[in-house]
């Protein structure tokens, strides 16, 4: 009961989507697992998307953490006493997916979005340093090249940028941005 990760570009902005196991009660000892996984993400989210079929009504309580909540088979007929969704989605029939697309911008980030057209954003500290030593080690290649250093001894510039920037990648790859 793993959880699935994958990185996408919403509205613009940069999103690391995270699909775990389902919250309920379970005897099963596998299943307990994947759930105490479940809480953890949901513990470290910054924003939660909660996906429920229209005739379920119950919501997770996930504190002071921002939740956009999805009802999937939009396609299919609802329920009259069930509770209106945020956003409701099929993907049958592709309704409502540009909706939530502009959802999720506006709630993660909303702020930003409120200041008209928004260039890529760093959202962490750590990933500003690593382009930040990127770039002062690009500058130092260039500037050692017009300067006349041989391209070769120039290059330990560039080798130090990748390494920069390899850290980040590689935290990304092992999930720990």
């Amino acid at each position: 009961r793993d959880a699935i990760e994958a990185h996408a570009v919403i509205e613009g902005f940069p999103f690391r989507l995270v699909d775990t196991a389902g919250l309920r009660e379970s005897n099963e000892r596998i299943e307990r697992m994947g759930i105490a996984i479940s809480k953890r993400y949901l513990d470290a989210a910054d924003l939660i998307v909660f996906c429920r079929d229209a005739d379920t009504d119950e919501l997770p309580d996930t504190g002071r953490t921002p939740v956009v909540e999805v009802v999937t088979k939009g396609d299919l007929p609802v329920r009259p006493s069930a509770r209106p969704p945020v956003v409701s989605v099929s993907v049958v029939t592709g309704a409502g997916l540009p909706e939530l697309r502009r959802r999720l911008a506006e709630v993660a980030f909303g702020q930003l979005l409120a200041l008209g057209d928004v260039e890529p954003v760093v959202t962490r500290a750590r990933h500003r340093a690593a382009l930040e030593r990127g770039l002062t080690e690009l500058d130092g290649f260039w500037a050692a090249r017009v300067a006349g250093v041989d391209a070769a001894a120039a290059a330990t510039h560039l080798r130090a940028a990748v390494a920069a920037l390899d850290e980040e990648t590689a935290e990304a790859a092992l999930g720990l941005v």
